[in-house]
């Protein structure tokens, strides 16, 4: 195996499952050129269902062809919860990595699945609002093999970088943080204003105050993934105070096309996310 040309800053994605309405997923948007330099580019969450999310880090040109693969094998199948047919994609997705040796040559790519599904026959008691429990399940996908990796524990993280190890030991407390989000979930005040993806991008946005602002962006995209409707939201805030700092999410590439555009004006083909 050639050895690997990038040298990343931090690429930190985010799995959550055990929350009421299912699921979450979040990730930064700070990606490295092959130059060693860094900016900020892309959105390495995404909805390929209304109930499936995926996360990636690695190469940005083979980690939007995987979102958007993906997306289309999910709507030839039929499917809205991917778990079913995630086996058969891995294949695919392990033939197309072989395929492309110029890019896969460069860096690993790992893939965070997160989907939600009713659970079925709850009983009243554990319904709130009229509303019943969702279930989650998260799995990973790492080259070169892809296969499919079922994630037991309810906080978990994929990346790479300097500072992520120091970031995913924080998990255990986000973790901890889960139950915690319950009355936001449910609460149809909170609904209305995002419900937990609020309090979920302040716990993560405070976990990245713990390491060096030029090692991973504050930049962050929560998707609450759900069996009927997911969603994807950014972290932007208009500070704590009246005269705090602003946070606007920059112009972040969503697809290979917008790559391009993203990748051309900063000289580069691909990047690290």
């Amino acid at each position: 195996m050639p050895e690997r040309r990038y040298r990343p800053v931090v690429t930190w994605i985010v799995g959550l499952t055990g929350l009421f309405s299912g699921g979450a997923l979040a990730g930064d948007v700070r990606v490295t050129s092959t130059a060693g330099d860094s900016f900020d580019g892309v959105r390495k969450v995404h909805l390929v269902t209304r109930s499936t999310a995926v996360g990636f880090a690695g190469s940005v040109r083979f980690g939007l062809q995987a979102v958007e693969d993906m997306s289309r094998f999910a709507a030839s199948r039929g499917v809205t919860d991917f778990r079913g047919c995630l086996d058969d994609w891995s294949r695919r997705i392990r033939h197309a990595w072989e395929r492309d040796f110029e890019v896969t040559s460069m860096t690993d790519v790992h893939l965070l699945v997160v989907t939600a599904r009713p659970v079925p026959n709850a009983p009243e008691p554990q319904m709130v609002h009229g509303v019943a429990p969702r279930a989650a399940s998260a799995y990973v996908l790492r080259s070169p093999t892809f296969t499919v990796e079922t994630v037991e524990r309810r906080a978990v993280a994929i990346g790479s970088g300097g500072a992520y190890d120091r970031l995913t030991e924080q998990l255990a407390s986000i973790e901890g943080e889960i139950d915690g989000l319950y009355n936001f979930e449910v609460d149809p005040g909170f609904a209305a204003v995002g419900g937990a993806a609020a309090p979920l991008r302040m716990v993560l946005g405070e976990a990245i105050k713990e390491v060096d602002p030029r090692d991973v962006s504050d930049h962050l995209h929560v998707c609450l993934v759900r069996p009927e409707a997911s969603e994807i939201m950014t972290y932007d805030t208009a500070g704590e105070t009246a005269d705090g700092p602003m946070r606007r999410m920059p112009d972040v590439a969503r697809t290979l096309a917008e790559w391009d555009v993203i990748a051309a004006r900063h000289g580069v083909a691909d990047a690290v996310a």
